[in-house]
């Protein structure tokens, strides 16, 4: 075991048996019996014999873990254990692994807490590994540690514990959890998607022209190339390249009033959870470009081609983000906007439940200048309306059973 923090300490079983042979001791004096004496001489053993075996047992073992460096909440993660003995005679019995959980940021001062793994028996010079299963249920960042090795071997009476140093915390950053969309949001995102595409031009082109080939059964007529197929004596067809996928932008307003209530705090949990499976679904079935932006005193804005790498990213993001009383959302926007096409699908998720002109009205005056139509530009997803409900639902969280 590498250099930690020791402590010996009487088990409640061991302050029981103490005060058990104090009172045989006391009552052999009282009475002066011999037999009693003898009794309570016997009695000390294993109090005597337990203490260089503590310290023999939790000697010359090295334990490492390996974790997750980050998971979903809800989810269940499973963290492995791995102890070492590095003696030459003799191995370790019965030596408990402690581990303990605690949020990084956790100001109301909650009792973290502490999975434990049972070695029942690591022969000398051999490893062991087992693991434990924890569910975390608020996203955010964790540590993981310090580790704790005790045993009670090998009466029960005594307990000895080595806790490791500060090398042995890691991190754990747990991503909001994840929802379903409906299939009244896939409407409503369609329903978008072909308003947008009925203001183009009719009869324009789906992409530029790349060539021609023959033509198909189900080719429409009106892309029949009648120069080439006189030249050719057969139909072919005009072949357009594939139009490119449409940008998505995801805002997310991260208001709370200054004095919330569990309501409101679970309004801004699901506009985060919103936010993030938005993202996940966008990076799943592709897009042309994807922005996320958070409110902050200053704005959190993240873009690139749909991937995993940018999941990830965006993930960690939104696993820290905080509610503020503050209202920095008129910024997002402005910061926001200047970084979309005219194009680009806008879906701004907010846990208030005022519309959304009050707030563009409020706005520095460079969205009015940038963005004229910046209200019908974008689409408003309130998680404080009952409405919400149609659109999305959180997956329930994996049983702890």
């Amino acid at each position: 075991m590498n250099r930690g923090t020791c402590r010996t300490s009487v088990c409640h079983e061991g302050w029981c048996y103490l005060l058990l042979l104090a009172f045989v001791f006391t009552w052999a004096i009282l009475r002066e019996a011999n037999l009693l004496l003898i009794v309570a001489g016997l009695m000390c053993g294993p109090i005597l014999c337990s203490w260089p075996l503590l310290r023999s047992t939790l000697r010359h073992v090295h334990v490492r873990r390996t974790a997750p460096r980050a998971i979903y909440a809800g989810e269940p993660f499973s963290v492995e254990i791995e102890v070492r003995s590095a003696r030459v005679r003799r191995g370790s019995w019965a030596l408990w692994v402690t581990d303990r959980v605690r949020r990084e940021d956790d100001a109301r001062g909650r009792a973290s807490p502490r999975p434990a793994t049972l070695f029942s028996y690591v022969p000398a010079g051999a490893t062991r590994r087992r693991a434990y299963r924890a569910w975390l249920f608020e996203r955010g960042r964790y540590r993981l540690g310090p580790l704790e090795v005790s045993t009670r071997f090998p009466f029960g009476l005594l307990r000895r514990r080595i806790t490791r140093g500060g090398e042995e915390t890691a991190g754990v950053t747990v991503f909001p959890r994840l929802g379903r969309l409906t299939p009244a949001w896939q409407a409503r995102h369609r329903d978008a998607l072909q308003g947008v595409r009925g203001g183009r031009q009719a009869g324009r082109a789906p992409g530029a022209f790349c060539g021609v080939r023959e033509w198909r059964p189900g080719d429409s007529v009106r892309r029949v190339h009648w120069r080439s197929t006189a030249r050719h004596g057969e139909l072919v067809v005009c072949q357009f390249e594939r139009p490119r996928n449409r940008d998505v932008a995801v805002l997310l307003d991260l208001w709370q009033p200054a004095d919330p209530n569990v309501e409101d705090l679970d309004n801004l949990e699901l506009a985060v959870s919103f936010a993030a499976t938005l993202v996940a679904h966008v990076c799943r079935t592709g897009a042309g470009r994807l922005l996320l932006g958070a409110t902050g005193a200053e704005p959190d804005v993240t873009t690139g081609t749909p991937s995993a790498p940018l999941m990830e990213h965006a993930m960690e993001r939104l696993a820290v983000a905080k509610g503020s009383e503050e209202d920095h959302l008129p910024g997002l926007l402005n910061v926001a906007l200047r970084q979309i096409g005219p194009d680009t699908e806008v879906i701004l998720v907010s846990p208030r439940r005022g519309p959304l002109g009050d707030v563009l009205r409020g706005a520095p005056a460079g969205i009015d200048v940038l963005c004229p139509s910046a209200e019908r530009k974008i689409r408003l997803v309130s998680t404080a309306v009952p409405e919400f409900s149609l659109y999305f639902h959180l997956e329930p969280a994996a049983s702890t059973e």
